[in-house]
């Protein structure tokens, strides 16, 4: 049994309480949440709440007492040879392979990176439940790059406080279509999933999440160019939606960009920077370029290296 306390935000000010437990403690569905406040274990200022549709007020304090324990895992463990950037007793940040998917689902029977955690870390957090113990964050299945992962609940709770709070710095190189103009910029729109094309996300005029990705050129050709993207949310295929709506796909994304001049989409999570759950410090990680990604660098034609 566990408990939580944290203060309404101005960002959560006016919301939904189901809707701002979502959003805070990402690790449990809308779904769930609404669940546990109908069965009163969420209070608001002392005070019981059990309609989820209950609207929050800014400095309120939530609390969040006796959640259920977490489900054990019931997935084999499946030996992969995955590279470790870093590890120690609360946690450790791996290198994800393009072409990997990272927690089961439907239609998912492969052998996934979940299964490969388990094979190389035994004490993997519980509170990603049956099909994602440990995990934190994910990247879809053909991005690569660094991946945090919690080794116990408290290092499980602390990293989503960073991820829901925007204090944990992540930045991706994208190989995308053109050269952007301008050469770097602040991109904030709403996301949600496409009103007609059900496996896409899309950006909105109403509704959906705020999405906000920042950008700066790093190399170009004119045809090509790689852009260093930050990460201030985390939604759904967020960099590979807002690189087309900057009308500049990644290149081989073949939901968003027709797939064109890659074989997989040239996404690549390279650098992590994030403080300690447990002991305070900050950690800063990079990530090189794998293979094909850094063949494709290589052969860009760099006489306009910064896009200018």
């Amino acid at each position: 049994m566990n408990s939580d306390v944290f203060m309404i935000t101005p960002e959560g000010s006016g919301l939904r309480l189901d809707v701002v437990l979502t959003q805070m403690r990402p690790l449990h569905s809308r779904t769930r949440w609404q669940e546990w406040i109908r069965k009163g274990l969420i209070t608001i200022d002392g005070v019981t709440v059990l309609q989820p549709n209950y609207r929050v007020s800014l400095g309120s304090t939530c609390s969040v007492m006796d959640l259920p324990d977490p489900t054990p895992c019931d997935l084999t463990p499946h030996p992969m040879n995955l590279y470790v950037h870093y590890e120690d007793s609360d946690l450790l940040v791996i290198e994800k392979p393009a072409g990997l998917v990272v927690h089961p689902g439907n239609g998912t029977h492969a052998p996934t990176l979940i299964h490969g955690l388990l094979a190389q870390c035994a004490d993997l957090s519980g509170i990603g439940g049956v099909q994602k113990p440990g995990l934190v964050h994910r990247l879809d299945k053909d991005t690569s790059g660094l991946m945090i992962v919690a080794k116990n609940d408290q290092a499980h709770q602390g990293l989503s406080r960073q991820f829901a709070e925007r204090s944990m710095e992540k930045k991706y190189l994208a190989f995308v279509v053109g050269k952007p103009m301008p050469s770097f910029g602040r991109i904030d729109t709403l996301l949600g999933r496409h009103p007609e094309k059900r496996l896409q996300q899309a950006v909105l005029t109403c509704g959906g999440k705020q999405a906000i990705t920042t950008y700066r050129t790093v190399k170009t050709n004119g045809k090509i160019s790689v852009l260093e993207c930050g990460l201030l949310t985390g939604r759904t295929h967020q960099i590979r939606v807002h690189c087309a709506h900057l009308k500049h796909p990644l290149l081989g994304d073949s939901l968003y960009g027709r797939g064109v001049g890659h074989i997989r989409q040239a996404l690549h999570a390279h650098r992590l920077r994030f403080c300690h759950p447990a002991t305070g410090d900050i950690i800063e990680l990079i990530s090189p370029l794998p293979p094909d990604l850094q063949e494709l660098w290589d052969k860009m034609d760099d006489s306009d290296p910064q896009g200018q």
